[in-house]
C-alpha cells in the first residue's frame, strides 16, 4: 500500500505544506530532542531505538516522523493503523527482515494512531522489533497504558508530548505565514493581533491554528477589517 506519506505536497492543506524541514523548527520539542537529550544524542547519530510518541493532536507527532524520515539514511515506512491491515503491516516487517538479513540495516516503521490496533495486532511488531530488523515510531493520542500492551510498552521508549504553548503556537503561525507560496500569492496578510488570537483559541493544536490561518487568509472578505473579534466569529 502507498506509504502514508505520498500525498502531493502542493496539493496539501497548509499544515502539511508548511511542516519543519528542520529540527531547530519543530517547535514545542526541545526537551526532548535538543542536543544532549537521549533522543537528541540518537538522532544525531542516525541510531534511532523504538519509541511510542504519547499526546493530543497538532503536538508535533508526525511532524517528528516526518522530520526522522528526511534525515536518516535507513528505510523508511510510514503508515497509519487507520488504514493499514495487518496483512499490510506484515509484509512490511517481512521485507525489512530480508534487506536486515543482507545489510545490518534496520527499517525505520511510521505507525500513526498505533492505538487503533487489537492486541493481536500489536503483538506481530514484536519478533521484529527483539531481533532489530525494524525499529517502530508509533503515535497516539491515547494513554499508553491502557491501549497498548505490556509487551509492546517494554520494546519501545514512551515519550510524552505536551500542548504547545500559545508561545510555540504564534511562533509557528509567524514563520509560516512569510513562507508558504501559496498565500502568498492568493491570500491576504492576516494581523498579528489575529495571529495571537488564533494561538489562544488552538490550545496547543498547532494544526487547528495553521487551519485557520489558511482559512482568515485566502477567504476571509477582502473589503472586510480583520480583527481579533471578527475572525474569532468568521
Amino acid at each position: 500500500m502507498p506509504s502514508l506519506f505520498d500525498a502531493p505536497e502542493a496539493a496539501s492543506p497548509l499544515a502539511e505544506r508548511v511542516r519543519p524541514r528542520r529540527w531547530e523548527d519543530l517547535e514545542g520539542l526541545r526537551s526532548v530532542i535538543g542536543p544532549g537529550t537521549p533522543i537528541g544524542r540518537q538522532l544525531a547519530a542516525d541510531t534511532l531505538a523504538s519509541i511510542l510518541l504519547w499526546g493530543p493532536p497538532g503536538s508535533g507527532k508526525t511532524t517528528f516522523a516526518k522530520l526522522v524520515q528526511s534525515h536518516t539514511g535507513r528505510p523508511f515506512v510510514g503508515l497509519s493503523a487507520v488504514m493499514a491491515t495487518l496483512k499490510d503491516v506484515r509484509e512490511i516487517m517481512e521485507r525489512a527482515r530480508a534487506r536486515w538479513r543482507g545489510d545490518g540495516i534496520p527499517t525505520i516503521l511510521f505507525m500513526d494512531e498505533i492505538h487503533r490496533f487489537n492486541k493481536a495486532q500489536q503483538d506481530a511488531f514484536l519478533p521484529f522489533l527483539e531481533e532489530g530488523s525494524v525499529v517502530l515510531i508509533g503515535t497516539t493520542t491515547e494513554n499508553p497504558s491502557f491501549h497498548l500492551t505490556p509487551a509492546l510498552l517494554s520494546r519501545c521508549r514512551v515519550v510524552t508530548l505536551a500542548p504547545l504553548s500559545e508561545e510555540h503556537v504564534l511562533a509557528v503561525l509567524q514563520r509560516v505565514q512569510g513562507e508558504d507560496a501559496i498565500l502568498a500569492e492568493k491570500g491576504r496578510a492576516v494581523p498579528e493581533n489575529v495571529l495571537q488570537e488564533l494561538a489562544r483559541m488552538a490550545a496547543g493544536d498547532a494544526r487547528f491554528a495553521l487551519n485557520a490561518l489558511e482559512a482568515l487568509a485566502l477567504q476571509y472578505p477582502a473589503d472586510s477589517s480583520m480583527e481579533p473579534a471578527e475572525a474569532r466569529a468568521w
